[in-house]
């Protein structure tokens, strides 16, 4: 229980700094790269077990799940994408 409030606390902190961090202006160049080619790499494996999961079991859910995963990605992505925009445009 506590483990996993650890670890789910920490991934949250990763993700999200990251995220935060490679979309500001404040972040040199190089790093915005590397943290956003993480954030990349984190989700694409992410994807990837759970497309092979469906691939190996034939299961219909785990293709939706994976579907439902890669959509929730691109929105998130086009939102901070849209704030990063729109506070340039400021």
């Amino acid at each position: 229980m506590i483990l996993d409030m650890l670890l789910d606390f920490m991934f949250e902190l990763l993700l999200e700094g990251s995220l935060e961090a490679s979309l500001s202006r404040k972040v040199p160049l190089v790093l915005r790269i590397i943290l956003f080619t993480v954030i990349i790499g984190f989700y694409g494996g992410l994807l990837y077990v759970i497309i092979s999961i469906a691939i190996e079991q034939k299961s219909l859910v785990a293709w939706a799940i994976a579907a439902f995963v890669l959509v929730i990605c691109i929105l998130a992505f086009r939102k901070k994408w849209k704030e990063r925009v729109n506070q340039k445009n400021y």
